[in-house]
């Protein structure tokens, strides 16, 4: 907990020493809430006390399948290398901020060919009509220069005013490795969510075709009994309409197949050819999940989007800083020297030697209330970051609160589809016990085998759904994301 704490609250406290003016805080999640909503999860044996393993989760499912998906997304997918785009561009941009801490060398040569005005004003005592000096030397009015110089720039940052701007640059990096690790972290739950999406609807597609067999059989059935006169029409139309539902219901499903494989596929950014095998999921336990113990805490550590969120916080900070030192006079160093003739064996020649040392100062007097706006503009960005910060903390508890009473939920639904599924087993067979001595019929067969195939639909949906919930939870504590907060502090 301590180290938690260690690791978030002095960046807060430092961004807000560098905003005196701000006029929001930062918001925590709601302890009290959080601890009773995992503590009853927890009674009911559906969350565990254990970390998260470290980018990993879906290890928690022992589904080799779904491990190779993801693995294959994470080293393939176009968002996510967009992601780690985004960090070498952030790379950039410090390094590019960080060279303005040091002096700017710069060498240039140049030979260049001049040809003056005869009749302008640089002196020449022959010829021309320029103005003639007595004793001036001779300047030829064709000439071929010859140049070459090192040039120092260096902005003295008495203020710290650049090394502001590289921290909150160094700031927005870790902003983006931790905006990387959330899109992981999304994409990851994504293809989870989508697989287990299709896996139930694989299991669905082969009930909804046995349900269509069943519904066929009986429809001749009372076909053959209205021939017979032991049935009316309106029997034989029900039964009709009950197939036609049912082939309703299986297109519906086989479409949700060919959505759900298709989006699968594009995640995984291949070449749409990936075999993806079904798994009964109705036999698959249903995982606990890892829940720190300071779940509160944890989210602000451990929560990537949030991690990010703080980091940008941090670099607001120092630009209000940068804004409020523009205020300050800036020093400035600049010289060169090197070698000038028009004489190319005197190039290099000691004689040929000029440059200059020129230490500047600049102080704004006058700006037409650019810097005052500038500085206002920064403290209205650290507003904006903080109302940011504000938002990601009461949706990380919402999708936490909202994850543990869907988890809760669903564990209750499954457990009472799965007592209705064992019921209707046995109620099965007992009517094939009865049909086998000539006490049932064939309708009352396959009503019962319809009952009990809806109730395993049912099922296949609850077991999704728990599996579902719990992907969201997984997802609303941050998967196995690890902060680099405490190697800040």
């Amino acid at each position: 907990m301590f180290k938690y704490l260690k690791s978030v609250i002095p960046i807060l406290i430092a961004c807000g020493c560098c905003c005196p003016t701000v006029h929001y805080g930062p918001q925590a999640p709601p302890a009290p809430v959080l601890e009773q909503a995992t503590f009853e999860a927890e009674s009911a044996g559906l969350i565990s006390r254990d970390p998260i393993p470290c980018e990993e989760w879906w290890s928690l499912f022992n589904d080799s399948q779904l491990n190779c998906f993801i693995s294959e997304a994470l080293e393939q997918n176009p968002t996510l290398q967009s992601a780690v785009e985004r960090i070498y561009a952030a790379q950039a941009n410090a390094d590019k901020i960080r060279s303005v801490l040091y002096p700017q060398i710069n060498w240039a040569g140049d030979i260049g060919r001049n040809q003056l005005s005869k009749t302008g004003i640089i002196p020449n005592p022959v010829g021309g009509n320029g103005i003639p000096i007595e004793g001036a030397p001779r300047v030829p009015f064709s000439f071929t220069q010859y140049e070459t110089s090192l040039t120092l720039n260096y902005d003295i940052d008495v203020w710290g005013k650049n090394r502001a701007a590289l921290c909150a640059a160094l700031d927005l990096e870790q902003a983006a490795l931790a905006d990387e690790a959330f899109a992981r972290l999304t994409l990851s739950i994504a293809i989870a969510q989508t697989y287990y999406k299709l896996q139930v609807a694989y299991q669905r597609e082969l009930l909804a075709k046995k349900l269509v067999e069943n519904r066929t059989r009986f429809a001749e059935i009372v076909h053959l009994r209205v021939q017979k006169h032991l049935n009316d029409q309106q029997s034989y139309i029900t039964a009709q309409n009950d197939l036609e539902s049912a082939k309703i219901s299986l297109l519906q499903i086989q479409a949700i197949i060919a959505l759900a494989e298709d989006q699968l596929r594009t995640y995984l950014a291949g070449d749409f050819t990936e075999v993806i095998c079904p798994k009964n999921i109705t036999q698959q336990p249903i995982p606990e999940v890892p829940v720190p113990c300071n779940l509160p805490l944890h989210l602000i550590a451990h929560r990537p989007d949030i991690i990010s969120q703080l980091w940008i916080i941090d670099s607001a900070g120092k630009q209000i800083y940068v804004a409020h030192k523009g205020f300050y006079p800036d020093f400035n160093l600049t010289g060169f020297i090197g070698y000038q003739t028009i004489h190319f064996r005197e190039w290099f020649q000691p004689d040929s030697v000029f440059g200059m040392i020129d230490p500047a100062v600049s102080l704004p007097l006058f700006d037409g209330g650019y810097l005052t706006a500038n500085l206002r503009e920064s403290e209205v960005n650290y507003d904006l970051a903080i109302l940011r910060y504000n938002e990601l903390v009461l949706k990380a508890t919402q999708e936490v609160l909202d994850s543990l009473a869907l988890l809760t939920l669903n564990d209750k639904q499954l457990a009472v589809i799965q007592d209705e599924v064992a019921n209707q087993e046995r109620i099965f067979s007992l009517t094939e016990n009865r049909i086998k001595h000539n006490i049932g019929s064939n309708l009352d067969y396959l009503e019962q085998e319809r009952a009990l195939i809806l109730a395993k639909d049912r099922a296949v949906v609850a077991a999704g759904a728990s599996l579902d919930s719990v992907l969201a939870l997984i997802k609303a504590v941050g998967g196995g994301y690890e902060s680099c907060l405490i190697e800040k502090g």
